[in-house]
């Protein structure tokens, strides 16, 4: 699928003002670039959907100027923080299964960062996530919601993994988490029902994993469902269901897609609930179809 320039530019404006906006703001460690846009993943992905957007638009000056927030005494600070035992909970999985992905942005295109800072804080970040695969259960939730579709979820953090183009070594590693943890329940994650906090579902993010590994999916889902504001959380769990479909469907894929960008009360009127992390859900499914260039 061919990127919309458009669409692309209405999301962009939308997430640069947002990683300006640093009140109000979740409580974090403190960083010296992921202050805005709510919360500090939200900042990390908004980051990465920048870098990602103006290296496929050839928007060199963007990528320069958020490359430029990314220096090499910002990372060394926050390769600090991440590091230190009292912060050793912080954003695992969820924030630092992103950071892998803007780590791995942040080497491509013409103009990128190739440094002792980006490579050391990325070989951290993977020992620290990939041990927390292997040492976490999966399934992960509750006996009567044996799946979770929020922050702390174990197979969204496996398939951000994926997405970074990890080594042979930690491939085999990965390869060997999904043999173990998620071949004997796939059956089960087909049947998996979302809670009103989830904005992940987590059958949309199995067919994610089996389309970047190369299974033949299994039976259809349906994914697709109404858009509504029932919660903040509501829009962007909208845009997580329809995700599979950038590869698999994408006339429905496109048909959602503008269904979103004509309703902006989904995705940029309301920093709090949605501006901070919407656009960046929905550049994600545009990337996806567009083949993750």
């Amino acid at each position: 699928m061919s990127l919309n320039r458009p669409q692309i530019e209405a999301l962009k404006s939308v997430i640069l003002e947002a990683i300006e906006i640093t009140t109000p703001h979740a409580p974090s460690i403190s960083t010296q670039v992921f202050t805005g846009c709510y919360d500090w993943h939200s900042s990390v992905h908004a980051h990465w959907a920048l870098l990602s957007m103006a290296r496929l638009t050839s928007d060199d000056k963007l990528r320069a100027k958020v490359l430029a927030r990314l220096s090499s005494s910002v990372l060394t600070h926050e390769r600090g923080l991440l590091s230190d035992p009292s912060n050793a909970k912080f954003e695992i999985p969820y924030g630092q299964a992103w950071l892998l992905l803007l780590l791995k942005e942040m080497t491509r295109g013409k103009v990128s960062m190739i440094d002792g800072s980006v490579s050391t804080l990325r070989q951290e970040t993977e020992a620290r996530l990939l041990d927390w695969l292997e040492s976490s259960p999966f399934p992960d939730g509750k006996p009567e919601q044996p799946f979770r579709g929020d922050h702390p979820s174990w197979i969204f953090a496996y398939w951000l993994f994926l997405l970074t183009d990890p080594s042979p070594e930690i491939l085999e590693r990965l390869k060997k988490l999904r043999v173990q943890k998620i071949d004997p329940v796939r059956a089960q994650i087909r049947k998996a029902v979302s809670t009103p906090r989830d904005f992940l579902f987590i059958p949309a993010i199995l067919a994610l994993v089996e389309q970047s590994v190369g299974y033949e999916e299994g039976p259809p889902v349906a994914f697709y469902s109404p858009l509504d504001k029932a919660n903040a959380h509501t829009a962007g769990a909208a845009m997580v269901r329809i995700w599979p479909y950038a590869l698999r469907d994408r006339t429905l894929f496109k048909s959602r897609l503008a269904e979103m960008f004509d309703r902006p009360d989904q995705w940029k009127d309301d920093f709090e609930l949605v501006s901070h992390w919407v656009p960046q859900f929905m550049w994600m499914g545009m990337w996806l179809a567009a083949g993750r260039p």
